[in-house]
């Protein structure tokens, strides 16, 4: 184990599959704390097992209450949100509904992370994205010009 992140915490958001586990466990592996955080408890489940230093958690991005409630639980030096979800389809296929989850998973969500009104922090946040469909390309697009 390296110690690049010995006496970090870390909040990983989407941690049960893909990139979130990646990076949970490879902020655990560097040394860090990690609350690792997801709705999907079934796949959180083996994280702990695999990191002594990874504690996993419920947490639904879209609520603020939730989020605000895990994010007084400790200060946390590393944020990383990669929760992000995608609509399968054309625009075609893609209703209101689907449009607006898409905003507020995508988008929506990273506000409610990062907490602009938190003038204390001094961590570093990374919020991920990347290419999808219409609507994930429309709400990743905000968030790239969001979050410069």
């Amino acid at each position: 184990m390296s110690a690049r992140l010995q006496g970090k915490r870390a909040l990983v958001t989407a941690a049960a599959q893909g990139i979130g586990r990646a990076t949970a466990l490879a902020f655990a592996h560097e040394g860090a704390e990690v609350l690792a955080t997801d709705l999907n408890m079934a796949g959180l489940g083996s994280l702990q097992a695999e990191q002594a230093n990874i504690r996993t958690a419920p947490l639904d991005v879209t609520d603020s209450q939730a989020i605000r409630a895990a994010l007084d639980q400790q200060p946390f030096d590393i944020v990383f949100n990669c929760a992000g979800w995608v609509h399968h389809g054309s625009i075609v296929e893609c209703d209101e509904a689907a449009w607006r989850r898409s905003f507020d998973i995508n988008v929506d969500s990273m506000y409610r992370v990062c907490d602009p009104g938190d003038d204390e922090g001094a961590g570093r946040i990374h919020h991920q994205h990347e290419l999808g469909g219409v609507e994930y390309q429309g709400s990743s697009s905000a968030l790239r010009v969001w979050s410069q």
